[in-house]
């Protein structure tokens, strides 16, 4: 049988951009106002900072939400001093100190209210995900003002996330870290800790983008009926393959390739989630009949 899909989809960043939610160009401009550079352009509070990059339409729960977390990750450390991050001090007990904002904001959305358990999930999260190396990363890719000469970050800078991503994962592969701006140094520990909060960042804008956007967008049921129906056809030639094949079907490169390749132009959230549709809602019909079949003859056989 042939072996090669005799269909190809290429999917875009349009799918995503046509529901509303943040393709890579807006991704990058979410974090670039996310992110204080009192360096700069002079550091503005937190709340205002999120409302900036959430942008208009977005439920105030998700500002609220979005405000603890960076609390929690310390964002005091990049705001109040007026630099991107300490320029000195063991990471150790920088981190193992918790203010008074980050108990808080912890307290909010955290089940326990015991004070020792609150301190250790804040070190927690702030181990794992490292916002102030984060934010001295984004403070040293390359940008290009509207004027087209390189000059200071400003919010109003063309920013490209995928420079964010090379600088930490060559840096990091590499096992080599890389100064930053006020005289710091950002360690491979560190980049790994902001690598975690880039990927953590981009996962919290497209859920609620997908919230607040996507979901109610009329025409998201146009992408469900497009992965039912591409389910529809790979059950189709599985039936067509195990009917021609046998036993041997398994084995086969026609039923590993499939008759569909997708052709995924970059990350996309909706691309998956249509993918995870195709293999699941197709599915639920076929399982059911299968299982009411399954009762009916366990009746016939009790009786």
């Amino acid at each position: 049988m042939n072996q090669y899909p005799r269909v190809a989809i290429f999917w875009g960043a349009g799918a995503t951009a046509g529901l509303g939610m943040r393709t890579s160009l807006q991704q990058a401009e979410f974090l670039r106002k996310l992110a204080p550079n009192p360096s700069t352009r002079g550091c503005k509070p937190l709340v205002e900072r999120v409302r900036t990059a959430l942008g208009d339409g977005i439920d105030p729960r998700w500002h609220e939400a979005l405000t603890d977390l960076l609390t929690i990750l310390g964002d005091h450390e990049v705001a109040e001093a007026g630099k991107p991050m300490p320029r000195s001090g063991p990471a150790t007990l920088r981190i193992a100190t918790v203010t008074a904002e980050q108990d808080e904001a912890m307290r909010r959305n955290w089940w326990s209210s015991c004070p020792d358990e609150i301190r250790n999930r804040v070190v927690h999260l702030r181990v794992l995900y490292d916002w102030p190396a984060l934010v001295a990363t984004i403070d040293i890719c390359p940008t290009r003002s509207l004027e087209g000469a390189r000059e200071p970050a400003s919010d109003n800078d063309a920013f490209q996330i995928q420079d964010l991503f090379n600088v930490l994962d060559v840096h990091h592969q590499s096992g080599h870290g890389f100064p930053v701006r006020e005289g710091a140094f950002l360690t491979p520990q560190r980049l790994l800790g902001a690598r975690n909060a880039l990927g953590l960042l981009l996962q919290v804008v497209q859920y609620v983008d997908w919230h607040s956007r996507a979901r109610v967008h009329p025409s998201l049921r146009h992408h469900y009926d497009f992965g039912v129906a591409l389910g529809r056809r790979m059950q189709r030639q599985g039936r067509h393959i195990a009917t021609a094949l046998g036993s041997n079907s398994l084995d086969d490169p026609s039923f590993v390739a499939g008759p569909v390749s997708i052709v995924s132009l970059n990350w996309d959230a909706i691309g998956l989630w249509v993918q995870f549709l195709a293999n699941r809602d197709p599915l639920k019909g076929i399982l059911r009949r299968e299982y009411s079949s399954y009762c009916r003859f366990f009746v016939r056989f009790a009786l």
